[in-house]
């Protein structure tokens, strides 16, 4: 029986960069990481957000996730992806509808980070951060040059 390379899933590492995108989907998951005897009980979900850009004529989907919850703490990472795509106007006290954010558009950091797993090392897409979007209203979505 002839054995092969473990299967991988199927993604495009695209170099480090900043890279229009549009937000195709956030949805509630679970957080592989929480700890029921240590963590709070609004840290066992969490949302994952689906982004599309378009690198070297490759549509590429890119993965990230944020607390379920706002705060107004500068670190809140939902905050701040909420901010980037409806401008810095939005505020905490308007509340926040996840609906609305889909299919609008934003500026995603890119890294490329690397963990090892069962001693097998995989390079991966990181979404470091949103931007607000710099592309007018209608035009496709095209990667800027990596930095």
């Amino acid at each position: 029986m002839k054995i092969g390379p473990p299967l991988k899933s199927e993604y495009t590492l695209i170099p480090p960069g900043v890279y229009e995108a549009r937000i195709v989907s956030i949805n509630m998951v679970d957080n592989n990481f929480f700890d029921a005897a240590t963590d709070r009980p609004e840290k066992a979900k969490q949302l994952e957000w689906k982004l599309e850009t378009t690198v070297d004529d490759e549509i590429v989907t890119l993965t990230a996730w944020t607390s379920t919850y706002t705060s107004t703490s500068a670190r809140s990472k939902l905050a701040k992806f909420a901010r980037a795509i409806l401008g810095p106007s939005w505020v905490l006290d308007n509340g926040l509808d996840t609906d609305d954010l889909v299919g609008r558009r934003a500026r995603v950091m890119v890294s490329n980070e690397t963990k090892v797993k069962d001693g097998v090392e995989t390079t991966y897409n990181k979404v470091v951060e949103l931007l607000p979007s710099t592309a007018p209203s209608g035009t496709a979505i095209v990667a800027e040059p990596p930095f």
